[in-house]
């Protein structure tokens, strides 16, 4: 199976890309991706949720213009089985509901591609924060019961306070959240404790991911 991911920012796609593998892999037990090709970041030139919007209407357009999206050329580049676009909903800022309607109403006119629409409640480092259980060991602190988030949906500016805990963080090779230390850091992410805390946004991603893959499964997977 081959998906494509539509996310804005440098940390975003990676962290995307492997969160879906590891959904893949702890809720459905499946050994994926098989190939490197399986999992595609289209890059989005254009900054901001104005640059998601972008690219999947031009993706729409690509795929509605080239093929029937129903039945794609399995050689095609653009083509994907599935399409993961994400935006954050930035705790219902303006610019993030407009972008937010404007994703859904292109999705729900174009049936025949599918996609699964991943909107984290303020912004997707609360999901990594969930885990603060791996991550601040993984990070080399040896007491971090107080760093303890019960609720990181709630959490005002999440990224905020990863990027504080990776700076404070001693003997850890990064300095900064940015795209090499998201690489490394959703590594140690177990997403059973992301699901069980991250109920508002991380859970129905999750089950809707879950239920279009095995929708495809057995034509695909």
């Amino acid at each position: 199976m081959r998906i494509g991911v539509i996310a804005e920012g440098a940390t975003d796609p990676p962290v995307v890309k492997k969160l879906i593998n590891k959904v893949i892999v702890e809720f459905l037990g499946l050994d994926w991706p098989a190939h490197f090709e399986d999992l595609k970041e289209f890059p989005i030139r254009k900054t901001g949720f104005g640059g998601v919007v972008a690219k999947l209407k031009a993706l729409i357009y690509f795929l509605n213009e080239a093929c029937d999206p129903s039945e794609p050329p399995i050689d095609e580049p653009y083509y994907q089985d599935l399409y993961c676009v994400f935006i954050d909903n930035g705790c219902g800022r303006k610019a993030n509901n407009e972008a937010i309607l404007e994703i859904s109403e292109l999705i729900r006119r174009n049936p025949c591609i599918c996609f699964v629409l991943g909107i984290p409640k303020e912004e997707l480092e609360a999901w990594i924060i969930a885990d603060s259980s791996n991550v601040l060991p993984y990070l080399g602190y040896r007491e971090y019961v107080s760093f303890e988030i019960t609720r990181p949906e709630d959490e005002v500016d999440p990224k905020k306070i990863l990027a504080s805990w990776i700076r404070e963080a001693r003997e850890y090779v990064y300095n900064d959240w940015d795209s090499n230390s998201a690489e490394d850091i959703v590594d140690v992410l177990d997403v059973r404790v992301i699901d069980n805390k991250c109920i508002i946004s991380f859970r129905p991603w999750k089950n809707e991911l879950v239920k279009v893959i095995l929708r495809k499964a057995g034509r695909l997977v």
